[in-house]
């Protein structure tokens, strides 16, 4: 079969940021039935408007090509030319171009027996209901983690202050939940990275048998990719363990996201050590803690791009309104 708008479903990988999202878009993608982006779009909410909006191929290269996505293709030669992009996409417009779009970032649409394409973006968790509206017989792979672990690594990794941290991971948990237990869609599936590390086959085989594709297990050995935030520690297969955080998290921050997180963490089944009950984090200190990491993430890009490549690349971002929480 080969890969077209009309015979391939659309699968996403989402989650908490920094929850193992990679790690089981890696893993799947192993499937001859399954072919995602090896990169996270972070536009998509913003492509499924330009679709509905009946906007040209060119609006969307346009948009793409500023994109955190699109910026590392210009930068390492890598985008396609636009005689490319019209090649595949002209004539095209709303779903069918969105879908076209795809299949061409993906590879062009040459690859047989491809049941899924999609991408992985932790923040589509966000947008869930925009994407299944678009493609009504999508699925979703969510991926669920320890807010301890999964905030520490936000920290680590961006330099994310601990109360926003806590704060998007109880988001996008209760949205996830409601999302699975709400009965509205039967296409999804939950992953618990605990659960993954413990005995991967096992539950890399109920996510193959729930998506209904050809298991592939040899990723459970391979190398592992580095990101760009966060160079793999892990030389190849997966890491057996996630305690990191017991060991790097001061006692008041672990407080502190047990207390932030405290309802959604029991019901997601992990136990507070610290926190007895909840708390909500007030407005004022949620938007200081939002602009000290904005004012981190700029210096590390500056830091890494130079002062004006970096200043330049950062807020053309957030001027467009994309989704980067980093």
């Amino acid at each position: 079969m080969t890969v077209s708008p009309s015979s391939s479903r659309k699968l996403f990988v989402v989650g908490a940021p920094r929850s193992g999202t990679s790690l089981v878009r890696d893993l799947i993608n192993r499937s001859p039935d399954i072919a995602l982006l090896e990169d996270e779009l972070q536009v998509l909410p913003q492509l499924i408007e330009l679709s509905r909006n009946g906007a040209t191929w060119q609006e969307m290269e346009k948009l793409l090509r500023a994109s955190a996505y699109g910026a590392r293709r210009v930068q390492d030669g890598s985008w396609p030319g636009k005689a490319a992009f019209a090649q595949a996409l002209n004539g095209l417009d709303g779903i069918d171009l969105l879908d076209a779009l795809f299949i061409f970032l993906i590879g062009g649409g040459s690859e047989e027996g491809v049941v899924y394409i999609g991408e992985k973006t932790p923040e589509n968790i966000f947008a869930l209901r925009k994407i299944a509206e678009t493609w009504p017989d999508c699925f979703f792979l969510f991926v669920r983690r320890d807010p301890r672990a999964t905030v520490y690594s936000m920290h680590r990794s961006w330099g994310r202050s601990i109360v926003r941290g806590a704060e998007i991971w109880r988001q996008a948990s209760a949205t996830s939940s409601r999302w699975t237990t709400s009965g509205s869609c039967t296409n999804s599936h939950v992953i618990r990275y605990e659960d993954l590390l413990d005995d991967p086959r096992a539950e890399l085989a109920k996510a193959f048998d729930a998506l209904g594709v050809t298991p592939e297990f040899a990723g459970l050995d391979a190398q592992a990719k580095p990101d760009e935030w966060s160079p793999s520690r892990r030389t190849a297969g997966i890491a057996r363990q996630d305690s990191n955080w017991r060991k790097q998290l001061s006692p008041r921050d672990q407080l502190l996201i047990e207390q932030i997180a405290y309802e959604q963490m029991m019901a997601d089944g992990y136990e507070p050590e610290l926190a007895t009950s909840g708390r909500e984090v007030g407005r004022i200190r949620l938007a200081m803690a939002s602009l000290g990491d904005a004012i981190r993430v700029l210096r590390s890009y500056t830091k890494s791009k130079g002062l004006v490549s970096g200043l330049t690349y950062k807020l053309r971002q957030w001027s467009a309104r994309y989704l980067v929480t980093r």
